[in-house]
């Protein structure tokens, strides 16, 4: 990590994502995992859902609450769902 200084231009790294729960994974009829997961974010917890590593994310959602960021998620499963993806986990 880097500290910043207004004469260098360097600011401190991101954090990386701390994944606190994987939440599900579903699979298309090409074979294609789409997972959803809980991370945390320094505003609350962050619901990301996406293809690959936790850097490759289609959607992502900043709520306050956990409970708000698993009814995101299950939002998003259910609109997976109705296009065709089956439950893998």
């Amino acid at each position: 990590m880097t500290d910043y200084s207004p004469f260098t231009g360097r600011r401190a790294d991101p954090p990386k994502p701390v994944l606190v729960q994987r939440l599900w994974r579903v699979t298309n009829a090409h074979g294609s995992v789409l997972s959803c997961g809980l991370y945390l974010h320094p505003y609350g917890i962050e619901a990301r859902c996406g293809y690959g590593s936790e850097d490759n994310f289609l959607m992502s959602q900043v709520e306050r609450t956990p409970q708000a960021a698993r009814e995101r998620a299950d939002e998003w499963l259910a609109t997976a769902l109705s296009r065709g993806f089956a439950i893998t986990e």
